[in-house]
């Protein structure tokens, strides 16, 4: 617990030594790290219907500027840079601003903060750690406040779980009940009214092991977040953990909503991401970038088509010059 009510102090004195690309490596990796928390409802309901896309499409495209602007080959001069940087956090801050859930206002002002740690060129090197301090914190209370009171997911099981907590102690004060009064001397009414002594220790079990095992999420996760720290400040990236299950049902839900809202190019391009140790295709990056400003309009979904249909084009050209080679009459 300690760990986890410290976080700020600790991240502030394990970041003193970073460089400052480093300390946007450290933010784009927070981001990237509370994206999935996206998906603690299905479809981005928390989102009006007809601006989802719009915002789904403002989170990618400044995670995307944060990570080109982490790449030493980025060719930007320090003004373009600048101006993308600070449109991207203009886009991911709306996102933040357009929804009263506080996991998903957090989720997205983490990824707003990174992209304003890449404006170093206007900054202090003392602002860039201070806004990547911030995006980690952003992303430890996405973490805190995407865990669901009783470890439960949906209505469904809550409602199962409670039906079953209520079978359990009913039969234990009924069993209470009838041992108290078959073995000692008690009258009916008192072996019920004690009877509710197990049954009140059994609730506050099961609340306490709930309890526990919320913070221990947050707490992991600010772990993972640490040892980020550690691997970067080292240099020993594959230190770095990518295991998706400290999300629990939440992964699947994130990945699931993004094919259901028609972002299947978005799924596959977090899915690689999380796989591949969080290693990303810089060409694939520069296309993205690169998406002409009417399609990008039109939201994550129709941009995601774009890069498909693009993708085929490509294959398409690829194959034509293979048979020119093959057959050059």
């Amino acid at each position: 617990m300690k760990l986890l009510n410290n976080f700020q102090a600790i991240i502030r004195e394990e970041t003193k030594e970073f460089a400052p690309a480093q300390a946007r490596h450290f933010a784009w990796l927070c981001a990237v790290r509370a994206l999935p928390f996206l998906g603690i409802r299905m479809r981005f309901r928390y989102w009006k219907r007809n601006e989802r896309q719009e915002h789904l499409f403002s989170i990618f495209w400044t995670l995307d500027v944060v990570r080109l602007m982490t790449l030493e080959d980025a060719k930007l001069n320090p003004d373009e840079a600048s101006d993308v940087a600070r449109s991207a956090v203009s886009a991911a801050a709306i996102a933040a601003n357009a929804t009263k859930n506080l996991t998903i206002t957090n989720t997205a002002s983490a990824i707003a903060n990174a992209a304003n740690v890449v404006v170093d060129e206007t900054n202090t090197i003392e602002n860039v750690y201070a806004a990547a301090i911030k995006t980690a914190n952003a992303s430890i209370y996405a973490a805190r406040s995407a865990t669901p009171r009783f470890s439960l997911s949906s209505f469904l099981d809550f409602f199962l779980s409670l039906i079953f907590i209520l079978s359990i102690s009913f039969f234990v004060f009924v069993f209470s009940a009838y041992i108290l009064e078959q073995f000692t001397n008690m009258t009916h009414t008192h072996a019920l009214m004690l009877a509710f002594i197990p049954v009140t220790i059994i609730l506050v079990i099961i609340l306490v092991v709930c309890w526990v095992r919320e913070r221990q999420q947050t707490t992991n996760f600010s772990r993972i977040i640490l040892n980020d720290v550690e691997a970067i400040k080292t240099g020993k990236l594959d230190n770095i953990s990518y295991d998706t299950k400290m999300y629990g049902k939440t992964w699947r839900k994130f990945i699931r909503s993004l094919t259901k809202t028609k972002c299947n190019y978005w799924a596959e391009i977090y899915e690689h991401l999380f796989e591949n140790q969080f290693t990303m295709d810089t060409d694939e990056l520069w296309r993205r970038i690169e998406v002409p400003r009417r399609i990008q309009a039109k939201g994550a979904a129709h941009v995601g088509q774009y890069m498909v249909e693009q993708r085929k084009q490509r294959e398409y050209e690829a194959r034509r010059r293979e048979r020119k080679v093959v057959s050059p009459n």
